[in-house]
């Protein structure tokens, strides 16, 4: 184990992180795991669905609880977590044991030694663990090892635009020498509280739990090891380690369709570009994007049964659903057709008349083109072009897209 392994290992034996959770079934009906498959099977398996058989899921760098969480949501799947972390393993445990978790494995085990394991995996998790690595692209070298040939590959990597408030604290850390003791983190605390309203650190303070407890300030703030990714370090490195890159958990700040310029002449030189490259320009042009969750795949599984590849020419492929964080708060089948009213995460949304009577026909069963038909015949208007509704609701990430079988 390298010397700075060794430094990570001991920081989150003394900061067990995250916040180790006490009681997993409270916790679950309150929150979930972005990784969780029960959450985005739609991505993995836009073809097929949840699996409705046993299947393996790694989780590697499990920390206080996340296999825990993978294990509870997910009770068709026998799940292994390997973590350096005595502490974070023990609490893992004790869930484990309280939850009477037969289909959950725990081990302690550097995610090098994978191969160790002896098997494949269907879906690799690996949420906030590579980028601590001394080199990142050795752990992905190791996973690719371990993962089924038709496997998905679930990953969350620090941005590199999107904290770089965080790479400033950082320094002023260095600055200060605070070490990883109460005291250091009794300064944190005052600096995150006393930090000016404009200074790009709040992004990520303002927006995630971690600045709230001290364990989460010392990884954010005081890790020996922290490299960040933009989008074009992930396809890099996707290339680079034998991945194919699928899709993004969440398209909303990825595509130009989250800003508030539709119609311009920015929006359509950006919607222009090809796909990476509205991805990299949306990173740079909001630095709205602390961390990015992705999903990789094995290069042998056929594409077929998991490339969205959403336009004009292939609406009768995609049966359209709501993402599992879209909430409908008025409804569909209002006389007259009136608008509707959509919420995701903290966002507002709204459908003009025209675009809630086609969503009005999404059942997860009609394909984009006979929602599009139907709400052509009902409006009694078939010169109505309706693509762009889906289509800024896919690129929006408001809507999902399954394969037709």
């Amino acid at each position: 184990m390298s010397k700075v392994n060794k430094s990570i290992r001991d920081q989150y034996n003394k900061y067990p992180y995250p916040e180790p959770v006490k009681d997993m079934e409270e916790y679950l009906k309150v929150t979930n795991y972005e990784s969780c498959p029960t959450l985005n099977s739609n991505l993995l398996w836009p073809t097929t669905g949840y699996p409705e058989k046993p299947f393996n899921i790694l989780c590697a760098g499990c920390g206080s609880s996340e296999a825990v969480g993978l294990a509870m949501k997910n009770p068709l799947a026998n799940v292994i977590g390997i973590d350096i972390s005595n502490s974070s393993l023990s609490h893992s445990k004790s869930l484990k044991k309280k939850h009477k978790l037969a289909n959950l494995t725990l081990k302690k085990l550097d995610l090098h030694q994978v191969e160790s394991l002896g098997q494949k995996f269907d879906l690799i998790v690996s949420s906030g663990v590579l980028h601590h690595l001394p080199d990142p692209k050795t752990g992905f070298q190791a996973l690719r090892k371990v993962l089924a040939d038709d496997g998905s590959f679930t990953c969350m990597l620090y941005g590199k635009y999107g904290r770089v408030g965080v790479y400033m604290f950082q320094e002023l850390a260095k600055l200060l020498d605070l070490k990883q003791d109460d005291d250091s983190v009794s300064v944190l605390k005052e600096m995150c509280a006393t930090v000016p309203a404009l200074h790009p650190v709040k992004l990520v303070t303002d927006a995630f739990h971690d600045s709230k407890y001290d364990a989460g300030l010392v990884d954010l703030f005081l890790n020996p090891q922290d490299t960040a990714f933009s989008v074009k370090d992930i396809m890099q490195m996707a290339d680079d380690t034998d991945f194919v890159f699928h899709t993004w958990l969440d398209n909303y700040l990825y595509y130009p369709q989250s800003l508030p310029v539709a119609q311009t002449q920015l929006f359509n030189k950006i919607s222009a570009l090809p796909a990476q490259q509205q991805w990299e320009f949306m990173e740079k042009f909001t630095c709205a994007i602390p961390r990015h969750s992705f999903i990789l795949t094995h290069p042998d599984r056929d594409p077929e049964d998991y490339a969205i590849d959403f336009n004009e020419n292939t609406i009768d492929k995609y049966i359209p659903v709501w993402a599992p964080s879209t909430f409908v708060t008025s409804p569909l089948n209002m006389e007259p057709f009136g608008q509707v009213n959509y919420r995701r995460k903290k966002y507002d949304f709204a459908a003009n008349e025209y675009g809630a009577k086609l969503l009005g026909y999404m059942n997860g069963k009609n394909t984009a083109q006979k929602c599009i038909e139907l709400a052509r015949k009902a409006l009694g208007n078939k010169e109505l072009d309706f693509f762009p509704v889906f289509d800024y609701m896919y690129r929006a990430g408001h809507v999902q897209m399954l394969i037709k079988k």
